[in-house]
């Protein structure tokens, strides 16, 4: 605002006291940033010599409506090379005008970043009509850029201009930001670094868990497998013993009988009447015998 009010004195004090330029002051006074940037155009026509002056000014609404892409626009039209501070004055505010610009970028992606994840317990997944990774990180970029193209604004308003005292403040405010947001930037990737560096440690322990639990199941299987058919080879020799042996225990225990056939019986009997009386003969003779033995010596 003081930046402001000093063109429009120096332009009243040396072209006298012109309507536009008066109006124009009255109307930023009162934010009506639209009547003052029209009363600009309008003095430019009467006071051509001092475009860049005026032009300045036009920015200076312009900004304070937030139309940041016309201000830039002013305030390169402003640049003056016989007008050094007015062209620093032009720079610095150009600064101001990308940092602002950053600013809103960093603003939104934040509330869209927010949004969505509001949105991811809702049908349609949580990018849905929302910004991609991708399109998130594109806007960081722009935003980072911004600033330091702001930075080299600064930077250039003091090389215009050594004594402008608000642009030397602002390239030392910026400068402590960036350095502040590498440092975060430097530890957060660090981090991220020794969270993945854990996550995949965490996850080599776990697979190798996992196998050992699968190894050990396979050998229980294996030895319980083992054990089954162990255990069918003992009942099944146990049971080939017992077959084997069955029949040598019943050796002697049970006789075997033959069946007579019809019509054969009195010859057996008769067979067997006859076996016996010449059983009874030979007694008889063998009787004799032994009798006769007993009358002397055996020798």
């Amino acid at each position: 605002m003081k930046q402001f009010l000093i063109i429009l004195l120096f332009l009243g004090g040396i072209l006298g006291p012109p309507s536009h330029l008066e109006m124009a002051k009255e109307n930023y006074a009162q934010k009506k940033y639209a009547e003052s940037i029209a009363e600009f155009e309008a003095a430019l026509e009467q006071y051509p010599l001092k475009a860049q002056a005026i032009r300045y000014n036009i920015g200076q609404n312009q900004m304070a409506m937030d139309s940041l892409p016309l201000a830039m626009e002013s305030y390169f039209r402003a640049f003056d090379d016989v007008e050094k501070e007015l062209t620093s004055m032009s720079h610095n505010n150009q600064g101001v005008v990308q940092t602002r610009m950053a600013k809103a970028m960093q603003e939104g992606l934040q509330k869209q970043m927010q949004a969505q994840q509001g949105q991811q317990q809702q049908p349609g997944g949580p990018n849905a009509g929302g910004m991609q990774p991708s399109q998130m990180q594109d806007v960081q970029k722009v935003s980072s850029e911004l600033l330091k193209t702001a930075l080299e604004s600064f930077k250039e308003a003091m090389r215009k201009f050594p004594d402008n005292e608000q642009a030397r403040f602002n390239y030392e405010l910026l400068k402590r930001r960036l350095d502040q947001n590498q440092q975060q930037q430097q530890q957060q990737q660090n981090q991220d670094q020794q969270n993945q560096q854990q996550d995949q440690q965490n996850q080599d322990k776990q697979d190798n868990q996992d196998q050992n639990q699968s190894q050990d199941q396979n050998k229980q299987d294996q030895d319980s497998d083992q054990e089954q058919q162990s255990q069918k080879q003992n009942q099944s020799s146990s049971k080939n013993k017992q077959n084997n042996r069955q029949p040598q225990e019943g050796k002697g225990e049970k006789a075997e009988y033959s069946e007579i056939p019809d019509g054969m019986e009195e010859q057996v009997l008769k067979a067997m009447e006859g076996k016996e009386k010449q059983f009874l003969q030979e007694l008889r003779k063998s009787a004799k015998k032994q009798e006769n033995r007993t009358d002397g010596p055996d020798w």
